[in-house]
């Protein structure tokens, strides 16, 4: 995890406090709520740095040769952008 990523951090923290909840929800006998929890829960931290890892695997289908930098480059730039508006979010977010 890179330190100084606020949104990684949170997603982070916020996937350890929901292992610890829904092991209590399991010691009630709701296993499949604390299933549901635990993949909703856990995956948002998960699906946030396979998204920050996608551009490498664009990279690398361009520059592999599997795709011609035609097909890639609006793929590498639409995840950027992608990535400007998180950025944005989060910093007008005040936190």
């Amino acid at each position: 995890m890179k330190k100084g990523n606020l949104i990684l951090e949170k997603s982070y923290t916020l996937s350890l406090q929901m292992m610890r909840i829904c092991k209590k929800i399991r010691d009630l006998r709701e296993y499949e709520l604390a299933s549901q929890l635990w993949r909703s829960g856990t995956s948002i931290g998960a699906n946030i740095e396979d998204a920050q890892e996608t551009p490498h695997w664009f990279r690398l289908t361009r520059d592999g040769g599997i795709l011609p930098t035609e097909d890639v480059t609006p793929l590498l730039a639409e995840s950027d952008s992608i990535r400007r508006i998180l950025t944005s979010i989060v910093k007008s977010s005040g936190k």
